[in-house]
This record gives C-alpha cells, structure tokens and sequence, in this order.
C-alpha cells in the first residue's frame, strides 16, 4: 500500500483507545487498528509525559535508543475516555540530533493493513461485500488461478487450487498469495493487481498461514471497485475525516516535512 503517516509510531504504541463504532468493527476482524490521537491532544499533553504508574516507560524503552537499536520512540496509553500517558524518548532525526516529539508523523508501513480491513469492513456493514466473497467475484484476473503443487531448481509442476481465494483469506494471509515479482511506485492499484493474479498461490487458500503484502493491496483494489472511487479517497472520507486524522496521508505535505521521523 501507499505510505501513510501519522503522528503516534504505532509498531512501538502501548494502547490506543477506538471510537465505538469502529471498535465494533474490528472485533468482528478480531485486528487491532491503531490510530493517531497526538493531533487532536492539548499542548499541555503533547509537552511531557504524564506522572504516575505509566512513568517507567519512557525508562524502559531508552535502553533500546542507547543500543542503538532504535532512534527514537513515542509511547502512548489510553482507555475508552482519555489518554492516560504519553511521552517520547529518542531523536527523530539522527542527521541532525532533533529530539522526538510526541506530535512527530512517521511511516506506518504496514498498518495500513489494518485500515484497509476497516475499509471492507465497512462495506460489509453496508452489504455491499461479504467477507466469503470469492476475491474474483470483484477482480476478474483472479480466475482460474495456478497453484504451485512441486518446484525444484529444473521443474514447477502446476495445478489448480480446490476452491478460489475469498476475502476472509486474504485479509487473514491464508490466500496462498505471495509478493511482487517486479513493481514500480507509478502503477495503480488496478496494475498491481493484475501484476499479482498472474503469478501462482504458494499454498491452497485456507490451507495454513502466508504473509502477503501484495494480497491486501487486492483488497484496497476491492474497495476501488466496490465503492467507484480511489481508494485513497475512500479511507480519506470515510474513515480519516470523520475520525479527525488530519495528519494522516498518503503522502507528505510541505507543511509536515519538519515533523516527519527519519532515521
């Protein structure tokens, strides 16, 4: 998927609480989705970490900095009503020295999984989609796939899978799909797809557990094609706005570059 950025790097956040209604959502995914809060915080939160028994985490995760590990990190615990610690530790820039700050963006990379399970989940809520669908009920090229029965250095034997990928598979990465073969940062959605359904499953869907990148950009394509618009101004609508994720973006804007984490 596209880069987004947001203020809170969620790979290292604790806990973030969720809206009500998308909370119910994702159980029905059983996935976390975390989301940035720092915007939408007062200064007075944004300038220190709060006392108490949250106060040892930015003790905790400064080791990691002093190993060099990481270069920085910021932390944050909430419940359903309000933040309860958040603070940074670390340097968001290792060129230039700058301290982290709570309220810096960073890439997060593969949470954007996540929001694209959001995004078909609300499709489902509507009855638009359902998540047993056949993935080629709404992408075509996915028909009559080849699955990978034996391959050695000198012969690939192929055969056809026993049922076809659905949604579910692919949003769990029990698909059989696998990456790219080659890719380019200029194609749509609609190419990368078309890219992907050409190659062979690794596994049959259902059958055990695959990570795949390029399956849930499948689904991002599904929304495309369900919704009749971007992609991007899908999640931007109907998940970013109405959530207040003003710093979240496929890209970053001029106004942002300065709080953008670099490494």
């Amino acid at each position: 998927m596209c880069t987004i950025v947001d203020p809170i790097p969620l790979s290292l956040s604790f806990v973030l609480a969720l809206p009500k209604e998308i909370a119910r959502v994702m159980r029905s995914l059983v996935l976390p989705l975390l989301l940035g809060l720092a915007p939408m915080l007062p200064s007075a939160v944004l300038a220190a970490p709060e006392a108490g028994e949250f106060a040892g985490i930015p003790a905790a995760i400064q080791p990691y900095v002093d190993r060099g590990e990481i270069a920085g990190a910021v932390s944050l615990v909430a419940d359903e009503d309000k933040v309860l610690h958040l603070s940074a530790v670390g340097v968001s820039d290792l060129s230039t020295g700058r301290r982290q700050r709570p309220d810096d963006t960073f890439w997060i990379a593969s949470m954007t999984k996540p929001i694209t399970a959001v995004a078909i989940a609300l499709l489902v809520d509507e009855g638009k989609v359902a998540w047993d669908d056949p993935l080629e009920k709404y992408l075509p090229e996915f028909r009559r796939q080849w699955l990978v029965q034996e391959q050695s250095a000198d012969r690939r034997v192929l055969v056809r899978p026993k049922r076809p990928i659905t949604l579910r598979d692919v949003l769990t990465h029990t698909s059989g799909l696998g990456e790219y073969p080659v890719s380019s940062p200029h194609w749509s959605l609609a190419e990368f797809t078309k890219i992907l359904a050409r190659e062979p499953l690794r596994f049959s869907p259902g059958s055990r557990w695959g990570y795949s990148t390029a399956g849930i950009d499948a689904v991002g394509r599904v929304v495309e094609v369900v919704a009749g618009q971007p992609f991007a101004d899908f999640v931007e609508q109907r998940i970013f706005k109405p959530l207040g994720m003003d710093n979240t973006s496929w890209w970053v804007p001029a106004t942002q570059v300065d709080r953008l984490t670099r490494s």
